[in-house]
């Protein structure tokens, strides 16, 4: 239940969770929660941070597209 899931499903939030696991050292669930509640991650969909719930502090409206599936 890392906050960092949150991360990932966002536009650009492949980045965001792997900005967590080189700045935590590794996949520790506990301290990738603890980094994403208190970074702002800059994504090309703009600044996502996370509240203490593992919320988006900020509401975005996020649109997904799948093709040749």
């Amino acid at each position: 239940n890392s906050t960092c899931s949150g991360a990932a499903r966002s536009t650009g939030g492949v980045g965001s969770v792997e900005q967590a696991v080189t700045a935590t050292g590794g996949t520790n669930d506990d301290k990738l929660a603890d980094y994403c509640r208190k970074t702002t991650f800059k994504t090309v969909a703009g600044d996502i941070k996370f509240n203490a719930e593992g919320e988006w502090t900020t509401a975005q409206v996020m649109a997904t597209q799948f093709q040749g599936v």
